[in-house]
């Protein structure tokens, strides 16, 4: 089995490729999307396979570790762009006299879409820093810019000061200079009623697979117990697992 790392729009377009390059013949290809895939093609099938939290993150040395949904929107809009402006901050700790770099993810990212639906309620700005640190128009008070993949996200916000960004909350920890927030006082887990940042993990298929396929194999496999335990592992949700309570919302099927 090979495994490609893309992010969720890459994935579905090579799926699609694939699929119709194989003029009717079943590609054995397998792409994961967090939610649901914007304009997938109406021959793909989906599964849901997870339920996956998601995180907002801070560079470490800001003293903060958590952020109200309103602040959230309120910095990635561009409504508030320095650290002071914000309330909230613990008695005895002083506000950092920073700006605020948001670190998004490109157009296309699952993730990114997953957190425009659940916390900002529309779609983010427009790039101001490509480089994350000077601003292309100087009287845009909003710095911001995008990253193709969680690793590069992550990265940045560890380098630059006052940095904020969202990313998967899987079982591989954060670097030491990357804090993920809680959100409204409620943890970042899969688990925890009532966090609003989480998604469905869809598998992908171009149509549906033969029983004897090794997409049908891997796919049965993710639910099972061996699968549902790898899953839990990276601090998800088995769809299948009944601490979902139908949580993941669709079944198998076509996706048009």
């Amino acid at each position: 089995m090979e495994v490609a790392a893309a992010g969720s729009g890459e994935g579905i377009e090579t799926l699609t490729e694939r699929g119709l390059a194989a003029k009717g013949r079943f590609p054995s290809v397998i792409a994961f999307s967090d939610g649901p895939a914007t304009g997938a093609a109406p021959r793909l099938s989906r599964r849901p396979v997870a339920l996956t939290a998601f995180t907002v993150v801070v560079n470490a040395k800001l003293g903060r570790r958590d952020l109200s949904r309103d602040d959230i929107r309120a910095i990635f809009r561009g409504d508030v762009t320095g650290w002071k402006q914000l309330k909230g901050w613990k008695p005895g700790t002083k506000p950092p006299g920073l700006p605020i770099t948001v670190v998004s993810r490109t157009s296309g990212s699952g993730t990114r879409a997953t957190f425009e639906h659940t916390l900002l309620g529309e779609g983010e700005p427009q790039v101001t820093a490509p480089d994350c640190r000077t601003r292309t128009n100087p009287r845009v008070p909003l710095l911001r810019c995008e990253l193709p993949s969680t690793e590069a996200l992550l990265r940045r916000v560890a380098d630059t000061p006052g940095a904020i960004g969202y990313a998967e909350r899987r079982a591989d920890t954060l670097p030491r200079e990357v804090r993920a927030l809680t959100i409204g006082g409620t943890a970042p887990t899969a688990r925890t009623f009532g966090y609003p940042f989480t998604a469905v993990e869809y598998a992908y298929t171009y149509g549906t697979p033969p029983e004897t396929s090794p997409a049908a194999g891997f796919l049965g496999y993710l639910t099972t117990g061996p699968g549902a335990n790898a899953i839990l592992r990276q601090r998800q949700l088995p769809c299948a697992a009944p601490e979902t309570a139908g949580r993941c919302g669709v079944v198998e099927g076509k996706t048009g």
